[in-house]
């Protein structure tokens, strides 16, 4: 572009100085001096400007179409790739979805409750912390069947069989997207409760007799309850586990112990049922049932085509009047569970507050000497409505998790002293009923407005830099060429076509 009113002030000051007597090549000296004293910034913009692509009038007509159909496309492509995204993706990522963690839930958004970051498995006297990662648990459970397996002509039949059926906890693990460990889901509990009928001892409501046709059903009326009631079953399963695993480990195998208060002779305080003796004799079992009102009574027994005549002799389940227990004596001191794959291994402490009586007889092991611990061998049962009793004993032997006895019952049984749960790692007490924590994540969609605002401002964005795109890809460039003569030519040929 011409400046016209430069050259009409240089012709003016040619006249002016021509009749002052000066010279005019002195004056064209003057101004190639003033022109040298432009800098460099000015030289590039007035070049750029003489260049520029949007000085399209005296380009090709095939060079502005082409820059036509470039600015067209940025916008309208960037535009419309940007809407369909925003409209048809609306994700985090994309930025339509914004986020954050908050304490309880915030109105108008989509909040997701979050689990915890630390699992802290405090039960039958022993305490396991680990990182909150739905593999490492699954691991812990996995490892620890197959560690227990092999070891099955070293514990008794009975703890065996609860164990390795407990270990069936497994199937109600459940994940979130980030792989932690979560609430089971409601269809997981039910196809554990319904598929397997196993009893433990936590709530009567989700016990089923074998052979029964009834299905547990969770609803908002008891979803919570079942949802503390696996995790229990869960926590107890590590917890038993390790423990066992500990003791085998360090060469102990389990001791037999009988206490004395499951029987109906010890000063009257014992539970009022029949002793199955140690010895496997069940003719105290037989004599006390001999008047049972389902002798004689006719019914289906699970997994059979026809019925049956219940007898005294054939269709009492003893394994339900087995009152023994195995005691294991781990050392405080090296309780853990078995090393995963991963390298990773949980170690445990006992949760055992020393006994201080300020007699010979005080204990200072503070936690790190060895300690009795002893479960009910059958533990975990199956009942059945086709058997003798007419009511199955059930809530009397389920322990479900390891207790505190005393070294000397377990030597010699001689009174009513019970095990002792630990109140402060007990799966009674100490088990959350939930896994989520007191934070959400929540989530709040862009409203229609504010997205077109962000594709109309992306759009133009892609626009501006085509435009320093196209800006560079038309202008004319010659490594060798002088800039500042390039310049010079531009100006001089502006005023020869002004003259």
């Amino acid at each position: 572009m011409v400046d016209v009113e430069d050259v009409a002030y240089e012709g003016s000051l040619n006249e002016r100085e021509r009749s002052r007597g000066i010279p005019v090549e002195d004056v064209k000296d003057s101004k190639e001096e003033e022109k040298e004293k432009e800098t460099t910034l000015q030289t590039v913009l007035r070049a750029a400007d003489h260049v520029s692509p949007l000085h399209v009038s005296q380009m090709p007509q095939y060079i502005g179409i082409t820059l036509l159909l470039m600015l067209g496309l940025a916008y309208s492509v960037s535009f419309l790739y940007l809407l369909v995204d925003m409209f048809t993706n609306c994700t985090e990522a994309n930025g339509c979805v914004q986020c954050a963690v908050t304490v309880g839930e915030t109105d108008g958004a989509t909040c997701t409750n979050l689990p915890v970051t630390d699992l802290n498995i405090a039960v039958g006297c022993v305490k396991y912390t680990m990182e909150n990662k739905y593999q490492d648990v699954k691991d812990v459970m996995d490892t620890l069947h197959a560690n227990i397996v092999p070891f099955e002509s070293l514990l008794p039949a009975g703890l065996y069989n609860s164990i390795t059926k407990h270990y069936k906890a497994v199937e109600m693990l459940n994940q979130n997207a980030e792989g932690m460990l979560v609430d089971p889901s409601q269809q997981q509990i039910e196809d554990f409760i319904n598929n397997y009928h196993y009893y433990f001892g936590t709530s009567d409501s989700f016990a089923f007799d074998v052979d029964s046709t009834d299905k547990v059903t969770l609803d908002a009326t008891n979803i919570k309850q079942a949802t503390a009631y696996a995790l229990k079953v869960i926590y107890s399963y590590i917890g038993n586990g390790c423990t066992i695993y500990s003791a085998l480990k360090n060469g102990q195998a389990p001791t037999p112990y009988t206490p004395q208060f499951f029987t109906d002779t010890t000063n009257g305080e014992g539970l009022s049922y029949p002793a199955y003796t140690a010895g496997g004799s069940t003719t105290a079992v037989d004599n006390s049932l001999s008047g049972d009102i389902n002798v004689g009574k006719t019914c289906t027994k699970n997994g059979d085509s026809s019925p049956t005549t219940l007898s005294i002799a054939n269709d009492v389940n003893y394994d339900m009047w087995d009152f023994a227990m195995s005691a294991v004596q781990p050392c405080g001191c090296s309780l853990s569970c078995p090393p995963l794959a991963s390298g990773k291994e949980i170690i445990g402490t006992i949760s055992i507050g020393d006994v201080e009586d300020g007699t010979v007889k005080t204990s200072y092991k503070h936690g790190l000497g060895d300690y009795y611990l002893a479960i009910q061998n059958n533990y975990l049962q199956i009942p059945s409505s086709c058997q003798i009793p007419e009511v199955p004993f059930r809530d009397e032997l389920a322990a479900f998790e390891f207790m505190r006895v005393d070294p000397a019952e377990v030597a010699a049984p001689s009174s009513n002293i019970r095990p002792q749960h630990c109140s402060g790692a007990s799966v009674f007490t100490s088990v959350p009923s939930s896994l989520n924590s007191v934070f959400y994540e929540c989530c709040t969609e862009k409203t229609a407005v504010e997205k077109l605002s962000e594709v109309s401002a992306f759009s133009s964005l892609i626009f501006t830099f085509v435009i320093i795109g196209t800006t560079f890809l038309f202008m004319p460039f010659d490594p060798s060429a002088n800039m500042k003569d390039m310049c010079q030519a531009s100006y001089e040929q502006a005023g020869d076509a002004m003259e």
